[in-house]
């Protein structure tokens, strides 16, 4: 069987800036619909030969063609560290004989700012004259 994976991370992240805990999205390509349960992703951040596996990832059919079935599935990017970074994922079928991990997605630049109240700063202690 062979595994198909297209990565878009929402928001264009072709370079662009996105706040922390982004959404991933990817196109995932399977031969039978009910492949689809049997699959699980890991996503290797910023070159880590150790990849995390994603949680709570949701696959919606997007089109049936004749042997193969595209998906488009998300999940949550569990990055709040500002700065460049990049992502790519792999898929692994989970189950039986067929058991095999994709070749990895092209790899993906984005950028992390985290938003939020800034310190104060040039605080100034003045004595109140009588």
């Amino acid at each position: 069987m062979t595994l198909l994976l297209a990565l878009i991370l929402l928001a264009r992240m072709d370079g662009a800036v996105v706040g922390p805990n982004p959404t991933c999205e990817w196109d995932q390509g399977v031969e039978y619909p009910n492949d689809i349960a049997n699959y699980s992703w890991k996503y290797h951040l910023d070159g880590a030969g150790l990849g995390l596996q994603f949680s709570n990832v949701t696959c919606n059919l997007v089109s049936t063609q004749p042997n193969i079935n595209n998906y488009t599935c998300s999940a949550k990017l569990p990055v709040n560290i500002t700065g460049q970074h990049s992502i790519y994922i792999i898929t692994t079928n989970t189950v039986g004989a067929e058991s095999a991990d994709s070749p990895a997605s092209p790899t993906t630049p984005f950028y992390i700012t985290v938003g939020g109240l800034e310190a104060p700063n040039s605080i100034l202690i003045i004595k109140k004259e009588k």
